[in-house]
């Protein structure tokens, strides 16, 4: 069967055709998108098409990002709790690690 379509109109289709599920297991749909990010990268070569399929694609709002997000921010504070643990200062820690006092106090509560 072949389409007239273009890949890049395929993929948009799709991909607005998976954001209007409602009733699907998290994890189906983390599926479908990870596979439709695979073919974005894979078959559209124009890197502003490729974006703009990524934001139809949602994939900064799915579960993997999400956990990605927490694991990361646990892993900040450990190594902030090891920091200070070793006698350095919240400021020092700072300096070292490049971040925001305020962002490392929230990562400590």
């Amino acid at each position: 069967m072949k389409s007239d379509k273009s890949v890049v109109e395929l993929l948009w289709e799709i991909a607005t055709l998976v954001n209007c599920i409602e009733n699907m297991d998290g994890n189906e749909l983390y599926d479908l998108k990870m596979f439709l990010e695979m073919y974005v990268r894979k078959f559209v070569d124009d890197e502003y098409e490729a974006q703009k399929l990524m934001e139809l694609i949602e994939m900064k709002k799915d579960l993997y990002h999400r956990t990605v997000d927490t694991i990361m921010s646990r892993g900040e504070a450990k190594i902030i709790n090891n920091l200070l643990e070793n006698g350095f200062t919240l400021d020092e820690i700072c300096a070292m690690v490049n971040l925001e006092k305020n962002y490392v106090l929230n990562l400590l509560k």
